[in-house]
Formats: C-alpha cells, sequence, structure tokens
C-alpha cells in the first residue's frame, strides 16, 4: 500500500517510481469521483522484489509529498470474506 500520494500522481507516475526496483505487475492510484484518494498499490513479481521497494521508497518523496509504503493487508486480515483471493505481493 502506498499512501500520501501527491494528487497528481497517476498510474502511470506509480508504475514508473516503482519499477527499478524489479518487474511491476500492477500499479494503481485509487480513484474516487475521478480524483486520487492520495492512496495506491503496486504489485510485483516477486516478494523480494516488493520488499525491496518498501524499504528504498518508504519516507521518499514523490511530487510534492513524502510516500509512507507498507505491505498491503489481505481481505481476511482487515475483515474481508472468508476465502477471497488477493494479489500478492500488493504494496
Amino acid at each position: 500500500m502506498v499512501r500520501n500520494l501527491d494528487p497528481n500522481v497517476d498510474d502511470r507516475r506509480l508504475h514508473k517510481e516503482f519499477l527499478r526496483f524489479g518487474t511491476v505487475i500492477s500499479a494503481k492510484v485509487l480513484m474516487e469521483n475521478g480524483f486520487s484518494r492520495g492512496t495506491g498499490t503496486v504489485s510485483y513479481s516477486s516478494p523480494d522484489e516488493a520488499r525491496k521497494a518498501i524499504l528504498e521508497m518508504n519516507g521518499r518523496l514523490m511530487g510534492s509529498r513524502s510516500v509512507y509504503v507498507t505491505p498491503s493487508q489481505s481481505k481476511k486480515e482487515h475483515g474481508g470474506r472468508q476465502g477471497e483471493k488477493t494479489d500478492y505481493p500488493a504494496y
């Protein structure tokens, strides 16, 4: 999970910023009514790539804001429906 995103960061910029740490499967800025919610997700092809991205990107300036990068919780961990598949690793 990537939090505190600058409102001007879009999916393409998020992908570009995280690409240096490995193979990005998806990069998505969460939107509401056409505006960024300031949060996004990035999925990598391996857990090692995701861990490296967390270590390197957490606290780094992206646009006008420092971003906070943490592992995403599965739906089960935060109260989602049992047995629902989640993408791993998503950060």
